[in-house]
């Protein structure tokens, strides 16, 4: 299986950002530091960037293991990690149940890329400009990625 590297947690915190004190992530949930998802047993009402840290390599090995079991086919390097940025963002239950998810694993690579660059993506019911150049980095990477490992 794929891992992603220290470096590549670069790509998903750039697109994330980093809060110290819990926020609303606009779909109703508190989150803190580098999008982690608050669950009903922490509490946090500051957090440092190194606690932001640690929080972030346990959500995305969730999301790794989401994509391991949610993926059928082979992916490079980069198009792994486009796929764990969205798991991560997204959240691997509506990842589970997406279309996203049936595109990727037919394998039809113009149509995910399509999907991702032209997507209607929004953040409690808005249009999310942030999300839209998401999504198309991701579709970036998912392209240079190229043939699959």
């Amino acid at each position: 299986m794929i891992r992603l590297i220290p470096k590549d947690l670069d790509f998903i915190t750039a697109w994330e950002g980093f809060r110290f004190t819990p926020y609303d992530d606009g779909y109703g949930f508190q989150t803190v530091g580098y999008g982690h998802r608050i669950l009903p047993d922490e509490k946090f009402n500051f957090i440092t960037r190194e606690e932001g840290r640690t929080l972030l390599e346990k959500d995305i090995e969730i999301a790794e293991n989401a994509v391991a079991k949610l993926v059928n086919i082979a992916t490079t390097h980069d198009q792994y990690l486009a796929l764990v940025s969205i798991v991560f963002n997204a959240g691997a239950e509506r990842f589970k149940k997406s279309d996203t998810r049936r595109v990727v694993n037919t394998g039809n690579i113009p149509a995910i890329i399509k999907r991702w660059k032209t997507a209607f993506i929004t953040s409690g019911g808005v249009q999310s400009k942030g999300l839209i150049a998401r999504r198309a980095a991701e579709a970036e990477l998912w392209t240079i990625g190229g043939n699959t490992a």
